[in-house]
C-alpha cells in the first residue's frame, strides 16, 4: 500500500542564515561564516580565586581558544581595564559557577563606545548566589564591553572565592535581553518592558527609595497627595482644614510666613515647595517661630506641600501649621496637627514634567438632609502664562457616605495644579450631622529634561 507524498511549505534555513553581524556576508564582498563554531567566535574560559571585596575580570583569567581560526576571532587578550570590541556580534553568553564558594558575587556588565574603560557605563548588576550555577544573554549594546565579577564576601572573610564560567560572543540572534527586577529600566530605551514575574507595579514601577525617586526605573516618581477635611465649615473650601480664601489660578508671586497655632511648634523645622518666579519648583527649610509668622526667604505663587523635618516639641508637628501669603493673609497651604505633612490635596507640576493621574481614592460622609460635592481640578498655564481651570472629577454624596477607589489615568503637563475642592449646601450642623470629606490623588511623574535620556550614553 503507497502513501501519498506531503509537501509542506516550509523553508528551509541554513545555520548562518540566522546569524549576523558587520562580518556576516550581505553581498557586499564580506566573507561569511560556514559553521556554528566560527558563528560563535570569541568564547573564553576563565577560573580564578578571588579574595574577600575584591573583584576581578574574568575575561584576563585562564582564557582557552576554541571554535575559530580567524585572524579577527581570536579569544580576548587584555587588562583590566581593557574594553573588548563587540560591534560584529549580537548577543553576550554568560555562564558563572558558584559551587565552589560560600559567598555571594556581583557580575558587572560595561559598555562604551570608545573602548575607553572610564568613559564606559555600568549598564547590568547582577547578584549571583553562593553554590549556583548561572547563565545569562546580554546584549550587544555599544562596539566595546567588559565584564567584572566582585566577591561580595565581609571583608573579615579570610577565604577566597573560587569562581569559574566561561563568556561567549554570538552572532545568533535567538535571545530574550534581560529585564532584571534589579536592572535599572530607562523608558527611552526599551520599546516593550514585559515581566513575567511579579506585579510590575508593586516590585518595579512602586519600588522607591527613602527619597521618593524609583530605585529601577531612574526618571519616574510616583506621589501621594493628601486631603483632609475633617468638617465642612463652608459651602465652597479647598480640601482642607482651614476655611480662608484660595485663588486656585493665582499667578501672583509674594512672600510668605509659616505659622502654628501651638507654642509647641517653636524651633521645628519644615521643608516648604512650591513655585516660584521662572515657573520652576523651589524649595527651602523654614524654622516655626511657634505662633507667630516666620518670614520665608523666597517668593511663590503656589505652594503644594509642608514637610516637618525635625525640633520642635514633638515626632511631628504639634499644631496646625498654615503657609499664608505675607500680601494679604491668604492660606496658599495646610498641615494638619500630627500630620508631619501636608493635607492640602494640592500638587504641582515642575517645568519638563509629564505624568499621570492615576487614581483618586475618597472616603467622606454628608450629613442628615446635606448635599456634598467633591470636585478635583485641573490648572493648566497657558501661552501667555496664566493659568485656567478644567474639571475633571466630581462626586455628589446626598445623606450618604462613600469610600472608593477611582481610575482616572489622566495626563499631566509640566506647570499643571491639582487641586480639590468641596462644596456643601448646608456646613457645620451639629443637628444633623457634620460633612467631611477626605481624598488621596496617586500621580506618576516623568523627567522629560534631555539630560534624563540616557540613551545616548548607552547606544
Amino acid at each position: 500500500m503507497s502513501h501519498p507524498s506531503i509537501s509542506l511549505n516550509v523553508p528551509k534555513l541554513r545555520s548562518k542564515a540566522l546569524g549576523s553581524g558587520l562580518n556576516r556576508h550581505q553581498g557586499n564582498g564580506v566573507s561569511g561564516f560556514s559553521d556554528y563554531n566560527q558563528s560563535v567566535g570569541k568564547n573564553s574560559e576563565f577560573s580564578y580565586l578571588c579574595d574577600s571585596s575584591n573583584t576581578f575580570y574574568p575575561l584576563n583569567k585562564s582564557m582557552v581558544e576554541t571554535g575559530s581560526t580567524d585572524d579577527l576571532e581570536k579569544t580576548f587578550t587584555g587588562s583590566s581595564n581593557t574594553m573588548y570590541k563587540s560591534g560584529d556580534y549580537n548577543v553576550i553568553k554568560v555562564e558563572v559557577d558558584t559551587t565552589n564558594t560560600d559567598n555571594e558575587q556581583a557580575l558587572n556588565v560595561f559598555y562604551s563606545t570608545d573602548g575607553v574603560f572610564k568613559n564606559a557605563v555600568k549598564k547590568y548588576r547582577t547578584i549571583i548566589p553562593s553554590n549556583y550555577h548561572f547563565y545569562r544573554n546580554f546584549p550587544i549594546e555599544n562596539d566595546f564591553f567588559n565584564m567584572s565579577i566582585e566577591n561580595l564576601a565581609n571583608v573579615d572573610d579570610t577565604l577566597p572565592s573560587n569562581v569559574g564560567g566561561r563568556i561567549t560572543l554570538s552572532k545568533y540572534t535567538q535571545y530574550n535581553a534581560p529585564a532584571q527586577t534589579q536592572d535599572l529600566l530607562d523608558r527611552y530605551y526599551f520599546t516593550d518592558a514585559v515581566r513575567n514575574t511579579n506585579n510590575f507595579d508593586d516590585d518595579v514601577v512602586l519600588s522607591t527609595n527613602q527619597d521618593g525617586s524609583f530605585k529601577r526605573l531612574a526618571d519616574v516618581k510616583p506621589v501621594s497627595v493628601l486631603g483632609i477635611t475633617s468638617s465642612i465649615t463652608y459651602t465652597t473650601m479647598i480640601n482642607w482644614d482651614e476655611p480662608s480664601s484660595f485663588s486656585m489660578t493665582s499667578n501672583t508671586f509674594s512672600d510668605m510666613n509659616l505659622i502654628s497655632d501651638n507654642v509647641s511648634d517653636l524651633n521645628a523645622r519644615f521643608e516648604v515647595n512650591g513655585t516660584g518666579l521662572n515657573g520652576k519648583k523651589q524649595k527651602e527649610t523654614i524654622v516655626c517661630s511657634g505662633t507667630s509668622n516666620t518670614v520665608g526667604l523666597l517668593q511663590y505663587n503656589f505652594i503644594d506641600t509642608i514637610d516637618y523635618l525635625d525640633g520642635g516639641s514633638g515626632e511631628a508637628n504639634v499644631g496646625n501649621i498654615r503657609i499664608n501669603r505675607a500680601t494679604n493673609g491668604e492660606t496658599m497651604c495646610f498641615s494638619q496637627a500630627s500630620s508631619g505633612r501636608s493635607t492640602s490635596l494640592l500638587h504641582v507640576m515642575d517645568e519638563n514634567e509629564s505624568g499621570v493621574l492615576k487614581t483618586l481614592s475618597l472616603t467622606g460622609r454628608s450629613g442628615l438632609l446635606q448635599k456634598s460635592k467633591y470636585e478635583l481640578y485641573q490648572i493648566s498655564r497657558q501661552t501667555d502664562g496664566s493659568f485656567k481651570k478644567r474639571l475633571i472629577f466630581n462626586y455628589y454624596v446626598v445623606d450618604g457616605e462613600v469610600n472608593n477607589t477611582f481610575p482616572l489615568n489622566i495626563q499631566l503637563n509640566e506647570y499643571d495644579r491639582l487641586i480639590g475642592l468641596i462644596r456643601s449646601d448646608q456646613t457645620g450642623s451639629l443637628l444633623t450631622g457634620d460633612s467631611q470629606f477626605n481624598a488621596k490623588v496617586d500621580v506618576t511623574i516623568y523627567n522629560d529634561k534631555p539630560e534624563s535620556v540616557r540613551r545616548s550614553k548607552i547606544v
